[in-house]
């Protein structure tokens, strides 16, 4: 998989959002896969999971608590941060990825 695949997947798993949330998120991505350069691309796709899963906590972000109950084994491991959380703080998410650069 590379970041077109990537952010392809995710496009498609978030049409049933708002267009706008849907936009702010492709957003994001694209950004951060731009952020971390061609040379990281895999690590990026390695550290943010399957477009699924990524997709699964956008939703359940905007959504509240209740949202995915019946997918709750589509979440991500314990050690993948939520979209959130990415958002709060991205400077600590590259650092998570060994990307030390500020934004």
């Amino acid at each position: 998989m590379n970041k077109f695949d990537f952010m392809g997947q995710l496009e498609c798993l978030l049409q049933n959002i708002s267009e706008q949330e849907r936009q702010e998120a492709l957003q994001y991505y694209g950004d951060y896969f731009d952020d971390a350069g061609p040379e990281n691309e895999q690590a990026v796709i390695e550290a943010l999971g399957n477009p699924a899963r990524v997709a699964e906590n956008i939703k359940r972000d905007l959504y509240g608590a209740g949202y995915g109950a019946k997918t709750a084994s589509l979440s991500p491991a314990g050690n993948l941060p939520s979209m959130v959380q990415i958002l709060k703080s991205p400077r600590r998410m590259r650092a998570r990825m060994g990307q030390s650069r500020a934004m």
